[in-house]
């Protein structure tokens, strides 16, 4: 699972993608599961010469207080406990299995005393089978099986 997980974060299309939306916003938060994801997020980050901070389990710096920024945030470290009133745009590189997490995660920039009045979500995905199960998962507020998936497929763990 998680050499299939690799396999699509690292496609070319979903780093295209990605550094796209970095190189358009001026202040993007971009939440990821694993360390190569963040690798490849601060490689397209440099490659577009755009600054980026963190907040996961190696680093916890603060939303910085700058005219344009990326904010790398790890899924298990940063989907709770913080807000961020200084922009209105997450970026979704890989999607995690649950979708308290990713529900957690959105409202990270849906609060109550921010400026903007729409919040822009962008969820990268491929037509992988992964991909599109765990996004279905996430649509129908569904924990994401691993055991499961790889059991209708025909695969004996």
């Amino acid at each position: 699972m998680q050499c299939l997980r690799r396999i699509v974060a690292s496609d070319y299309d979903r780093q295209f993608n990605a550094k796209f939306l970095m190189d358009i916003h001026d202040r993007l938060i971009i939440f990821y599961n694993y360390d190569y994801e963040l690798d490849i997020l601060k490689n397209l980050a440099d490659d577009i010469g755009k600054e980026y901070w963190e907040w996961n389990g190696h680093r916890h710096e603060d939303v910085p207080d700058r005219d344009q920024w990326l904010y790398l945030v790890q899924y298990t470290a940063g989907a709770e406990g913080w807000n961020c009133i200084s922009t209105n745009v997450i970026m979704f590189y890989s999607l995690n299995y649950s979708y308290k997490i990713v529900e957690q995660a959105e409202g990270r920039i849906d609060r109550l005393n921010t400026k903007y009045t729409d919040q822009e979500y962008y969820y990268l995905t491929s037509d992988s089978a992964i991909d599109q199960s765990v996004y279905k998962a996430l649509v129908t507020k569904e924990k994401f099986n691993e055991s499961a998936w790889l059991s209708q497929r025909g695969v004996v763990l």
